[in-house]
């Protein structure tokens, strides 16, 4: 689903980190031990008790926004790179998580947005971050 946060919870009071107790019981039903999500253009990796690892990639064009569902709130990356991971076996046969940050022309990927109409989005790729 694209609709939900799956490492967040937003609330009326803003956007909260679910605790990973709370997670690992969320995802008591997913027989998968690695878990790749997106949805908040925020990249991180956590681990849960009982082994499962989330892996959130991040955003390869758009590391900031405003949405208004559930609440209004954002979500910031703080940074223009475009992130995305990498994931490899290593010699042990355990999974290795990489995750990249890559520069990129967004001073253009900006002026595009902002040809458009979206400064919201223009500030947004050349900052990770949104205009307050």
């Amino acid at each position: 689903m694209n609709d939900r946060y799956l490492l967040e919870e937003v609330t009326a009071e803003g956007v909260q980190y679910k605790d990973t107790i709370q997670l690992a019981n969320e995802l008591l039903e997913v027989p998968q031990r690695y878990i790749f999500c997106g949805h908040s253009h925020v990249f991180q990796t956590k681990y849960l008790p009982g082994s499962k690892v989330i892996v959130n990639v991040g955003s390869v064009g758009l590391p900031a926004y405003h949405d208004e569902l559930p609440y209004p709130h954002v979500r910031e990356s703080s940074s223009p790179y475009a992130d995305y991971a990498i994931t490899y076996r290593n010699a042990q046969g355990n999974w290795n998580i990489e995750h990249v940050m890559v520069e990129y022309d967004w001073e253009m990927a900006s002026s595009i947005a902002q040809a458009n109409g979206r400064e919201d989005y223009a500030f947004a790729i050349r900052t990770g971050n949104l205009v307050y």
